[in-house]
């Protein structure tokens, strides 16, 4: 099990989706934790990302829900990856950083 702060992220089998909105929400109001929250959702979402092409190629997943769950997971990734370069963004350009 991961865990930053009290936040827990069942890696073994839990609901990755539940774990995901949790933390982009602990993310979006506790900024000590925003970094590594958006690291480890990054993770599960590509474990998600994962997990559903693996249910498709078995059959276990129809091809139209496949479809509509994967632009939903990659709308979100994308969505978390401008999150994450805007706080790289910030912090390059803060004062008493070197990048800026």
């Amino acid at each position: 099990m991961a865990e930053v702060g009290a936040i827990h992220a069942d890696t073994t089998g839990g609901n990755h989706a539940l774990d995901v909105t949790e933390m982009l929400v602990v993310a979006r109001y506790d900024p000590r934790k925003r970094r590594s929250l958006l690291e480890l959702t990054n993770l599960l979402l590509e474990r998600m990302r994962f997990l559903f092409r693996i249910a498709r190629k078995g059959n276990v997943m129809p091809k139209r829900g496949f479809e509509v769950t994967m632009r939903g997971v990659d709308e979100t990734g994308r969505m978390l990856y401008g999150w994450r370069s805007t706080l790289e963004q910030r912090r390059s350009c803060a004062p008493g950083s070197r990048g800026g």
